[in-house]
């Protein structure tokens, strides 16, 4: 479960970052549009929570498997 989480947290910031890349490029190019500040801002939301997944699981990796 707890692989599942980080993989998902990991997975949640990869896209997050693309996104909120691509609406600051797009703002850069096309200048500030309604909807590309949406973009820019639910990547950066989706990064955040893939970021407190990501390090919730490491900081609280559960309990150690009994053999």
């Amino acid at each position: 479960m707890a692989r599942v989480m980080v993989k998902a947290g990991q997975v949640g910031l990869l896209v997050g970052v693309m996104m909120m890349c691509w609406g600051i490029l797009a703002a850069i190019l096309w200048g500030t549009d309604e909807w590309l500040r949406a973009v820019g801002f639910l990547g950066a939301l989706i990064a955040m929570v893939g970021l407190l997944v990501n390090g919730f699981s490491i900081f609280f990796p559960g309990r150690p498997r009994e053999r």
